[in-house]
């Protein structure tokens, strides 16, 4: 294909330079004249409808000149301007700020041009014509045909000097300066055109035999391609082979492992059965399972029925106990009643008695008047000792009967304040129980929460309210984290939802009593813990999933294209270090030091890698055994392992391009021979030596890289001010080194040119400068391996700069340079 494209090339170069060729010959058959170089100082419309012409255009050589005078003299005006310089019908400057060359009439000198070149206008000339044979004389007569230091002049043998300037040139043929010279210049290109077209035509018909050659060529290796057998199914066959050999082999080892495990387990269940019928006939339970369960059943409802049975039973002590207060001041106050009362009884009877001694008295008219008057106050001493009986026996009835009032009204608070406590506790259990089943509860610690479905009682849910304020008792639940969790809360909100909006998923807070989120994963809606699970479900399963699938690739795509591939890039490495160090071994230094590139495994390169490098990745993956084959997988498989664990966000081609670069897996060392020895290149040396030791590395690493690029593209390396303090000696051997690596090299340099003879080609631009001047002088040159030449480089709207000077200097008599 390389053959085809150069032959291709060739063809297209070769009948561009015949076309070239062919359009000139047409122009000079068909009359027309060959003209003077336009020089880039010059507009392309500067004589564009000007009155006037060039001088070559409207002279003609004297008669008696001889060919060789007249090429020297032509050579002389060409190289000065003069030969193209424009003349005005009035002698003097078009515009000041037209861009061209104009010849103006000087002092006339002895010895003159008019002697060697005379008038010679074309009348069918019309911008020609508007100049007169007086005007171009005038002008000839003011150039000197002889060498003087005072005056412009052009001699015959091709010297000439206009102002401070001086100069020579030569030609072998004049072609300008008249119609006879044009003519025999127009006659001889024909007839050298004639050569090169033929010489053309036999390069365009060579390019097309080898274009319809390599063609014919091409054609035929596809056929003799198509009628090859391919080995893909063959190796396909083998690689299925291999891999089958290989599962089958697993298969039997996993059958194996199952069949052991499934003895062990049976002899297990045999012990476990054993155990359990042991168990059930000790504590007389059922051995099958569903009855295990009813029972499990029935001991949980006997357990919570036993739970509120022992919380009532607390409750209603508590209860007995206050009544039982409540009764035992009952019983005094009635007690004090009743012995209120038999007082009172008591003096209605002394009452009744006193009555009747009265009526006795009354009825004892005989008794004296004395006795009754003592009788008389005896009864009433009596009477106000009984009123005073009477008066404290009331107020300590009325006393018991407000103790009794304020008892009962006791006993009617303190069962409201039971009643209200029962409903706080149990309003509590619910919302404990509520705030359970938003999963909240088991996120925030890992403890046994009862089953949110059905009602809790309160001792249970007492147990675990006292199990949770121990697990977060080193919570902070002061005032300033809770206004931070709250300021944080709706940020890490957004950051969850904007994650899982990226795989396609949901999230959605609920903000009641407290903030609860879901989301919604697979058409469910599920908390953050069930979620987690899932995928941590997920993610084990992949895992396996995606081990297996590794080894299927490891074993069908890796060991057969990749292994492969990988044993052919480190041999065209080393065999490419091997070329390096050979250029290197025939480029010594002046001092005798030869350098040279060691390419070698990393310290910490890959385990295993020298066993794969020196055994397996030189073979061909077709001889290798399952023993080979099982180890150059396990060694990719490390290196993939290894950097998935590095970056597990990476995608596989990314992984597989990490993992399988073998570059990674090596480095390149400098090394110097001295004393008989290679040593480091890193060691003490000279200035020169250490540039060196540097840069060579930089050269093969550059080489390196541009292996992969297209054949016919550049590479480029920048070297700036390259090898500095390096002699001449080694500057060539080293300069030929690059062109040995293939490599395009761009430099600056404070004395290098570059010119050595191992170097096939270089162009190389000076600059100079003066102090004083804001310019720079460059001068470009080019060395193509055994000679330099300096040449001319064209530049594209090139502005002149502005330039003043007095009126009366002329810096090129009778030439004005704009």
């Amino acid at each position: 294909a390389r053959a085809s494209a150069a032959a291709a090339s060739e063809h297209e170069d070769a009948s561009r330079a015949l076309s070239t060729l062919d359009d000139e010959r047409a122009g000079l058959e068909s009359g027309e004249v060959a003209r003077p170089p336009v020089p880039y100082t010059r507009a392309e419309a500067a004589r564009q409808d000007v009155p006037g012409a060039a001088l070559w255009q409207v002279t003609d050589f004297a008669p008696g000149l001889g060919p060789a005078e007249r090429a020297g003299l032509e050579a002389a005006l060409e190289a000065s301007g003069l030969l193209d310089a424009w003349l005005t019908p009035d002698g003097r400057l078009i515009d000041a700020d037209a861009h061209d060359v104009i010849a103006v009439q000087g002092q006339p000198v002895p010895g003159s041009l008019t002697e060697l070149i005379v008038p010679a206008i074309d009348a069918s000339d019309p911008q020609a014509r508007t100049l007169s044979a007086d005007l171009i004389a005038a002008v000839l007569s003011s150039v000197s045909s002889a060498e003087r230091a005072d005056g412009p002049f052009a001699t015959c043998d091709g010297r000439w000097g206009l102002g401070p300037l001086r100069g020579a040139w030569a030609k072998q043929h004049a072609a300008y300066i008249g119609h006879g010279a044009r003519e025999e210049a127009r006659r001889r290109r024909l007839a050298e055109l004639a050569t090169l077209i033929a010489a053309a035509n036999a390069r365009v018909t060579a390019a097309e035999t080898a274009v319809a050659t390599l063609a014919a060529r091409q054609t035929a290796m596809e056929e003799l391609l198509a009628a090859t057998p391919v080995d893909t199914d063959l190796r396909a066959a083998h690689a299925g082979v291999g891999a089958a050999t290989l599962a089958l082999g697993e298969a039997r080892a996993a059958l194996e492992l199952a069949a052991t495990d499934l003895g062990w387990a049976e002899r297990d269940l045999g012990q476990a059965v054993a155990v359990r019928d042991a168990a059930a006939a000790d504590t007389g339970c059922p051995a099958d399972l569903p009855a295990l369960r009813a029972m499990a059943e029935a001991v949980g409802s006997y357990r919570a029925a036993a739970t509120e049975l022992t919380s009532a039973m607390h409750v209603h002590a508590a209860q007995l106990a206050g009544l039982a207060q409540w009764v035992q001041e009952l019983a005094k106050a009635e007690d004090d009643l009743s012995r209120l009362a038999d007082a009172a009884r008591q003096a209605a009877a002394r009452a009744a008695q006193e009555r009747h001694r009265r009526d006795e008295v009354s009825a004892a008219i005989g008794a004296t008047v004395e006795e009754i008057r003592e009788r008389l106050a005896s009864v009433r001493a009596r009477i106000g000792q009984l009123e005073l009986l009477r008066t404290h026996a009331e107020k300590e009835h009325r006393a018991a009967t407000e103790r009794r009032a304020r008892a009962q009204g006791q006993e009617i608070t303190l069962g409201q304040t039971l009643a209200q406590a029962q409903q706080r506790r149990d309003h509590a259990v619910s919302e404990l129980r509520r705030f359970a089943a938003t999963g909240l509860l088991s996120a925030a610690c890992e403890t046994e929460i009862p089953d949110t479905g059905s009602e809790w009682a309160a001792d249970p849910a007492v147990r675990l309210a006292r199990r949770v304020e121990q697990l977060l008792a080193d919570v902070d639940d002061g005032d300033d984290a809770w206004r931070r969790i709250q300021d944080e809360i709706s940020g890490r909100f957004n950051e969850l939802k904007d994650a899982l909006t990226r795989y396609g998923h949901e999230a959605a807070a609920s903000l009641g009593d407290w903030l609860v989120v879901t989301i919604t994963f697979q058409g469910m809606a599920r908390t953050p813990r069930e979620l987690a699970g899932l995928l941590a479900e997920e993610i084990s399963y992949r895992e396996r999933v995606l081990t297996a699938r590794q080894r299927e690739v490891i074993e069908n795509h890796l060991i057969n294209d990749v292994a492969s591939h990988l044993q052919q890039l480190i041999t065209e490495a080393e065999a490419q270090v091997a070329q390096m160090n050979s250029e290197l071994r025939d480029r010594p230094t002046s001092t005798g030091m030869i350098l040279r590139l060691r390419w070698e495994i990393r310290q910490d390169g890959p385990t295993g890698l020298a066993a794969a490098r020196a055994r397996l990745l030189r073979q061909e993956s077709e001889l290798w055994s399952p023993a080979d084959r099982e180890a150059v997988g396990d060694f990719l498989n490390r290196q993939i392992e290894a950097t998935r664990a590095e970056d597990e966000h990476a995608t596989w081609a990314e992984l597989l391009g990490r993992a399988l670069d073998y570059r990674r897996w090596h480095r390149f060392l400098i090394e110097r021979l001295q004393d008989g020895r290679w040593r480091s290149a890193t060691g003490p040396a000279s200035g020169g030596e250490r540039v060196l030791t540097v840069s060579v590395p930089l050269f093969a690493a550059a080489s390196a890289h541009y292996r992969s690029a297209h054949p016919h593209a550049p590479r480029l390396i920048m070297l700036d001010e390259a090898f500095a303090g390096v002699d001449d000696s080694a500057r060539g051997q080293f300069l030929g080194l690059l062109a040995a690596f293939d490599l395009d090299v761009a430099m600056t340099s404070e004395r290098e040119w570059g010119f050595y003879a191992t170097v096939p080609g270089i162009a190389t631009h000076n600059l100079v400068r003066r102090d004083g001047i804001d310019a720079v002088h460059v001068t470009t040159w080019e060395w193509d391996g055994s000679n330099a030449r300096q040449v001319e480089r064209a530049s594209r709207d090139r502005v002149p700069a502005q330039a003043t000077r007095p009126a009366e200097e002329s810096l090129l008599p009778g030439v004005d340079p704009w």
